[in-house]
């Protein structure tokens, strides 16, 4: 029975990929890597009678020689990025960052340091595939084309504000 929910699923993501304009991943692939930036998966979260699988976005750019030990995560009852790093200042002061996101309904969005490389994670809710067994429902929550486009501006404003940030420490 589960079978035809992963099949669904797979189906989903590879209509959630071709939103961004990437080719479908295997036949029966939940992960897409596009080298060297961007990583696609559907992360799938099990409850007792349903299945969600997640859309997972990263996109990871190279770090110079600063290094944090910090996750730095969007607060949206904030409004405003947080994490003990000094780079949340140059995060937060960016206005239209931070009202870009707030026009996407994620789940999640961090930065954080991973092998020398900024790696930038996001979890939209559209883009998630939902089956519940009762009663029997199953769901996808589409993309949109205007979500796809602010997702893509948001990680490039994350990308360019913290190599901005990483030039002035730099300095």
């Amino acid at each position: 029975m589960f079978t035809n929910i992963e099949k669904r699923a797979i189906k989903y993501f590879h209509e959630a990929l071709a939103m961004f304009s990437l080719p479908a991943a295997g036949k029966k692939e939940l992960t897409y890597m596009q080298e060297p930036n961007w990583r696609f998966t559907f992360r799938l979260h099990k409850k007792f009678l349903s299945k969600i699988y997640k859309m997972v976005i990263g996109y990871q750019f190279p770090s110079n020689s600063i290094k944090i030990n910090d996750v730095l995560r969007w607060n949206y009852r904030k409004k405003k990025w947080q994490g003990k790093h000094r780079l949340c200042d140059a995060l937060n002061e960016n206005r239209k960052l931070k009202q870009m996101i707030q026009q996407v309904d994620l789940e999640s969005l961090e930065l954080k340091q991973v092998d020398g490389n900024w790696v930038i994670t996001a979890i939209p809710i559209p883009g998630s595939y939902l089956f519940t067994l009762l009663p029997p429902v199953q769901y996808f929550v589409k993309l949109k084309q205007e979500e796809v486009q602010l997702l893509k501006q948001i990680l490039a404003l994350v990308e360019h504000t913290t190599v901005e940030w990483q030039m002035k420490q730099s300095a």
